[in-house]
């Protein structure tokens, strides 16, 4: 099964956030063209968490591959789907005040 690891460094103005419990968890949507040319993905997210909760300034960046594709077009549009779909999932996080 092949599943992409979502690293989120949480840093908020007062520190670290890992103690900033989440009270609705949404992970990302593996894409589909990604599965059919049997990429892989190793991205991290930093993000902020706003007072009430919410995430903020969120940006991912993602690692991909797959062996024997050469198109650069096809591996850059993958690549952006990644960002994209890890970005979306942690912009519907809310987190304990």
């Amino acid at each position: 099964m092949i599943a992409v690891l979502l690293t989120a460094l949480l840093i908020t103005q007062g520190g670290w956030a890992d103690d900033r419990t989440p009270i609705k968890t949404v992970y990302p949507v593996y894409p589909a063209a990604a599965e059919f040319y049997g990429f892989t993905a190793l991205c991290y997210v930093r993000f902020d968490i706003d007072a009430a909760g919410v995430p903020e300034n969120v940006c991912a960046a993602c690692n991909t591959g797959a062996r024997g594709v050469d198109n650069q077009a096809i591996i850059n549009t993958i690549s952006g789907q990644f960002v994209q779909n890890a970005e979306a999932s942690i912009n519907q996080r809310r987190y304990a005040l």
